[in-house]
């Protein structure tokens, strides 16, 4: 039987998958501003996520 991943988790996976796709297009680099910008285009938070992060000082 197979747990499932708790709502973190599945959100960090989303979000390094984005960020590393993002990175993968441009040769490897890209900086961290824009990293950010093509994972809020490319992750779509739900409430849950949205909520955890609008509450996090950065």
């Amino acid at each position: 039987m197979t747990k499932q991943l708790a709502p973190s988790r599945l959100l960090a996976a989303k979000v390094v998958y984005a960020a590393l796709k993002a990175l993968k297009a441009n040769g490897g680099e890209l900086p961290s501003r824009e990293v950010a910008s093509a994972v809020e285009k490319s992750v779509t938070l739900d409430d849950w996520a949205k909520e955890r992060y609008e509450n996090r000082i950065l």
